[in-house]
């Protein structure tokens, strides 16, 4: 499938697990280039070792101060949002 979407810039949270990790891959494989956030450590580490061409933030969302810095670790890593 081509969704047309190589080269685009893409934030995934809760991507280190489930439903979130499953999109994130699924932008991954379509071209884009992607950065995921999770509470769980242990699956962002996991998710490093299987899946090294993303870049990631540890992040709980429901923290301002942390979506701020996820919104900086984002921009920096991937050149811009799209």
């Amino acid at each position: 499938m081509d969704l047309q979407i190589k080269g685009l810039r893409v934030l995934g949270t809760a991507g280190a697990n489930g439903i979130g990790r499953a999109t994130a891959r699924a932008f991954a494989a379509e071209g884009a280039k992607v950065h995921i956030c999770d509470v769980d450590t242990a699956a962002l580490a996991e998710m490093a070792k299987s899946d090294p061409a993303m870049t990631q933030s540890v992040c709980d969302v429901s923290d301002r101060e942390a979506v701020a810095q996820l919104m900086g670790d984002a921009l920096a890593a991937l050149g811009g949002l799209d």
